[in-house]
């Protein structure tokens, strides 16, 4: 058995590096959404924000966008979202508290999660969302 070990340790390397870049992005991205917060608090307003997407003449928070995955919920939470048939971001965010407590082996500690990652994004739990784009979830992710 011959066993290339440089090439084993630059791909743990590089995966180790991407790792931190993407908790690097992270970061940033929960600090430019807490500054936005903090400015509309303000009355100050961001057309260009990269945290928004403009779509056929609307504003959408970029977030709902996304696959649930991107908040990197525990296996517990994701298999529940998952047997509620909650796939994105923008689905997640018009369910109520009660919605996701009915869900069976979905509790407080699932449900303060997801609140707590959600706030970071600028969204909520029980939103109502009129005319989203769906048919452009695949084309913005």
């Amino acid at each position: 058995m011959n066993i290339d070990y440089k090439h084993r340790l630059a791909h743990v390397e590089t995966e180790h590096r991407l790792a931190q870049l993407e908790w690097q992005l992270r970061q940033l991205t929960e600090r430019v959404s807490h500054l936005e917060r903090v400015a509309r608090s303000r009355g100050w307003t961001f057309p260009h924000s990269p945290l928004v997407h403009t779509l056929e003449g609307e504003q959408w928070n970029k977030h709902l966008f996304h696959r649930v995955e991107l908040l990197e919920p525990s296996v517990r939470t994701g298999n529940c979202l998952k047997i509620n048939s909650i796939y994105y971001i923008y689905q997640l965010v018009q369910k109520t508290e009660q919605d996701l407590l009915k869900s069976k082996n979905f509790g407080r500690k699932s449900l303060n999660e997801i609140k707590d990652v959600l706030a970071g994004m600028n969204l909520s739990l029980g939103m109502t969302i009129k005319d989203f784009p769906v048919h452009l979830v695949h084309k913005c992710t």
